[in-house]
């Protein structure tokens, strides 16, 4: 009989795409197995906090597990941002294990020319 394996504790960073429009960053985020309720998103000036739970299924039958590869446990991530943004009009949506943000970004600060004079 093949031996029986032991959960091994491991961080869990899920991948992160990130584009951009004239006025937003989109980040797409892959975080299957994570509910909504489970799942915190805090949004910075120039980055991006998620934290989330997964819950491990409670098994009816005894069995022997073989190989655990899904993560169970706790998710966090912080991601720096190409630019500035507000959380005023982010949104969130969490779809088929797919957590998509849309944030808009800050409006640049232009810097403001003096004049230079002689005396």
């Amino acid at each position: 009989p093949a031996a029986r394996l032991e959960k091994l504790a491991r961080p869990w960073l899920p991948p992160v795409d990130i584009s951009e429009t004239d006025s937003s960053l989109l980040l797409k985020i892959e975080i299957p197995g994570i509910k909504a309720e489970d799942l915190e998103v805090e949004i910075l000036e120039n980055a991006v906090l998620i934290r989330g739970e997964t819950r491990e299924e409670k098994l009816e039958e005894k069995r022997d597990v073989y190989r655990r590869e899904c993560h169970v446990g706790s998710v966090y991530r912080r991601i720096s941002l190409p630019a500035s943004v507000k959380a005023e009009g982010a949104t969130a949506e969490l779809k088929h294990g797919v957590l998509n943000l849309k944030l808009p970004k800050l409006a640049e600060k232009k810097g403001k020319r003096i004049p230079v004079q002689t005396k």
